[in-house]
């Protein structure tokens, strides 16, 4: 299959979207202690970010980094996504509270990404991640022109996989700030087994044809986030504090690389249809500010000790204010880019 007709997939970005929304309304009950998994939705983001890192719907598109033009428009797209609704919400929190919820002395260090407050870690190692791993596949690419074996995208992911565990490995021993790159290399191997897929049509077809199987895999991932997260588990240990997302990275990532693969896969039906609602496509693309900006009107909505009133208000005042950010900063980055936004 060659690159014009894989193009032609890119509405599967649409699951991938409502994926991303489920996991921001997870990070949210996560937050509230409705549902847990907090640690389970973060390895989702991770994962899904390193999928599309690669663009498997495109081959060779990670030979762009070998490019140094493309690589530094790399960095300005993802600068121009991240970073004005970073500073936004950093700014608009310092200005309406004065500093009483974030230190001055840790609101300017978030400022240089030095020392993250709370929930803003995750932006920490997503930025520490999109600058490092270009030079990664930079250097991945270079070296796999000169070893045949590999060029195949089933050896690429199976490189990455267990490269994501080696990091994760070094990192514990070395006692360094975690900044789940691992997650992000297990989402780049589900890339890559993605693109395989994607150029064995008959085996992708035979996967395909087993539709009930994949909603019903879907179904049960779905279900161990719900049975193993700490509202379920500590029922039956009452005497440990223990979530399965922030003690097993590693292995959550390949969970949800998992997840990812059987959304994608699967797009049709019922499954497919409710993962692609409006609803979620809409969580999906207001998710980095929805992310930034709930955490600080939790303590509002707390003093009416509900959770689940704690989790709509948040939700819904956070989206709320979500909606023209995104806008805003869609609106601007198409513009800058020559084209109409969407």
């Amino acid at each position: 299959m060659d690159n014009k007709s894989l193009a032609k997939t890119d509405n599967r970005c649409v699951q991938i979207d409502g994926l991303r929304g489920i996991a921001a309304i997870m990070v949210i009950l996560s937050h509230t202690h409705i549902l847990n998994q907090g640690g389970v939705a973060n390895a989702i983001f991770f994962t899904i970010t390193g999928f599309l890192f690669i663009n498997p719907f495109k081959n060779d598109y990670e030979r762009k980094f070998l490019s140094p033009k493309n690589t530094l428009k790399f960095y300005l797209t993802r600068a121009l996504r991240i970073l004005p609704v970073y500073y936004i919400v950093l700014i608009a929190v310092a200005l309406v509270t004065g500093f009483s919820v974030i230190p001055k002395e840790q609101w300017i260090h978030n400022l240089y990404f030095t020392d993250a407050y709370e929930h803003f870690w995750y932006i920490h190692a997503l930025v520490r991640d999109l600058l490092i791993m270009p030079w990664v596949m930079m250097a991945f690419v270079f070296i796999s022109d000169r070893i045949s074996f590999l060029q195949n995208d089933i050896v690429r992911s199976l490189f990455f996989l267990i490269s994501g565990a080696i990091v994760r490995n070094e990192f514990i021993f070395l006692e360094l700030f975690d900044i789940r790159i691992c997650q992000f290399m297990v989402g780049i191997s589900a890339g890559y087994m993605f693109r395989y897929l994607l150029n064995h049509k008959k085996t992708l077809n035979r996967i395909k044809e087993m539709s009930l199987a994949g909603s019903t895999l879907i179904i049960a991932l779905f279900l161990a986030i719900i049975l193993t997260s700490f509202n379920v588990t500590n029922l039956l240990f009452p005497d440990t504090y223990f979530m399965v997302g922030w003690e097993f990275p590693y292995f959550t990532s390949v969970f949800s690389a998992l997840l990812l693969l059987a959304v994608v896969i699967y797009d049709k039906g019922i499954i497919g249809r409710i993962i692609s609602s409006r609803p979620l496509l809409f969580f999906g693309k207001i998710t980095l500010p929805l992310y930034l900006i709930h955490w600080f009107f939790l303590p509002f909505f707390q003093q009416f000790h509900n959770k689940y009133l704690t989790f709509i208000g948040a939700l819904a005042v956070s989206a709320l204010l979500s909606w023209p950010i995104d806008y805003l900063i869609s609106k601007g980055i198409a513009l800058l880019n020559g084209k109409k936004p969407h």
